[in-house]
């Protein structure tokens, strides 16, 4: 598994890979705001919107699927 985050003052975003055969969930520290978008890449799907996540005291809980990569975009920045 990789990662990559970019953070402006707006919005933190998070660029996770996983080129793996097994799917695992994964806790992002460290995130400003509230909530954050998510986006996957796969076989099957092309920066497809999977839904939203709660960020709770800076942190949230992602399952990033196997061979797959996730980008998770908050609603705050530094």
């Amino acid at each position: 598994m990789d990662m990559l985050a970019f953070v402006s003052s707006k919005k933190t975003v998070v660029l996770l890979t996983n080129p793996t055969s097994t799917g695992r969930n994964l806790t992002i520290k460290r995130l400003s705001g509230t909530s954050a978008d998510l986006f996957r890449t796969s076989s099957a799907e092309d920066m497809a919107p999977v839904g939203s996540q709660k960020i709770v005291g800076g942190e949230s809980t992602v399952f990033l699927p196997a061979n797959s990569v996730l980008i998770v975009e908050s609603d705050g920045g530094r």
